[in-house]
């Protein structure tokens, strides 16, 4: 009886002990609090280029205002360029007036340059931020991110591993390499002049409901099972749901969103205004022009003068994949999760 007595009373204090052990650490979160400030976004976390340059942009005020704690932060680029030793640099790079030089830039450090900067054939750089345009030649390469104020203009052949940005616009050469780019323009490769249109041929007005094996869900959306062909020069109202392939014919036009599982060609001349999305692959014929996000979970085919987004309502792309042939335009993001192309055929 005694025994237990004393069970219940140890077995009580021993429940207790684990309870206390268990909420310590949020206790003490409680009396001294240790996430006041913000967590630091890594550069692999981040999909903002501005958030890495407006950081680093802070960094250079701090110098030029000459603050303790930022006096050892930089280091200033020789005032003769042809002597500077890139290899030799430990900390970030400052320079005060646009930038070129004959020999090659390797540099692993971030380089801030109040000016414009010039690129050659094998330059490689880590981090850039240039508060005027960036110029790179053929074969020149920024491994990390970039950014600037005004113009991008990638040659043949250049890569740009991770992010790319620009205020302004943002050109990428033939057989350039990407993963992250935006601007308000992103042209690809140059390529022809796109011609004015001709006048365009009358447009039917049609019915999704009206294709075979459609399925009105609501008055704005239908569901289409096997694969669907929208015929050429009609106009559709609503949002368009297919469980195969999804064809839209030339010039025909869909006032709403579109979703195929397993691949979705727009013809040429076709306008979707909307999102355009699906699991398998995306291909934007000669001279369509999507409004809305353009998302694919595999490839993403661009066509010459296909135009995604506008200036006033800039969008996304994104795809495990990208080709994007010379003559295409984005206004907005492009994102290649794993490779991004630029192509001429």
């Amino acid at each position: 009886m005694t025994a237990l007595f004393l069970f219940w009373p140890a077995f009580g204090f021993i429940c207790l002990g684990l309870m206390l052990t268990a909420f310590r650490p949020a206790w003490r979160e409680w009396r001294q609090p240790t996430d006041c400030a913000p967590l630091t976004v890594g550069i692999d976390y981040s999909n903002d280029v501005i958030y890495f340059a407006e950081k680093f942009r802070t960094m250079v005020q701090a110098y030029r205002r000459g603050e303790p704690q930022a006096s050892s932060s930089f280091q200033m680029v020789n005032a003769d360029i042809e002597t500077m030793r890139w290899s030799n640099v430990t900390r970030p790079l400052l320079s005060l007036t646009s930038l070129v030089s004959r020999q090659a830039i390797h540099c692993v450090q971030p380089l801030f340059i109040d000016g414009d900067i010039h690129l050659h054939d094998g330059d490689r750089l880590a981090a850039l931020f240039a508060q005027g345009s960036i110029n790179m030649e053929s074969g020149s390469e920024i491994y990390g991110w970039a950014h600037a104020e005004k113009g991008v203009v990638l040659g043949p052949c250049c890569s740009v591993r991770r992010r790319l940005s620009s205020m302004t616009s943002i050109e990428l050469g033939v057989e350039s390499s990407f993963e992250r780019v935006h601007a308000p323009t992103v042209s690809f490769g140059g390529g022809t002049p796109r011609l004015s249109s001709p006048v365009p041929a009358p447009q039917k007005e049609r019915f999704f409901k009206d294709i075979p094996n459609a399925i009105l869900r609501t008055k704005v959306l239908c569901r289409v099972t096997g694969d669907c062909v929208l015929p050429a020069h009609s106009i559709y109202h609503g949002s368009l749901v297919v469980t195969g392939c999804l064809f839209v014919g030339a010039g025909t036009t869909i006032i709403g969103d579109i979703k195929a599982r397993m691949g979705i060609v727009i013809e040429a001349g076709a306008q979707i205004l909307g999102s355009v999305v699906s699991e398998r692959r995306i291909q934007i014929l000669q001279s369509a022009e999507i409004s809305g996000p353009l998302i694919s979970e595999s490839i993403i085919h661009l066509n010459e003068h296909s135009i995604i987004g506008s200036l006033e309502f800039p969008t996304t792309v994104t795809a495990k994949n990208i080709v994007a042939e010379a003559g295409a335009i984005v206004h907005g993001t492009v994102w290649a999760r794993e490779l991004g192309i630029v192509w001429s055929f």
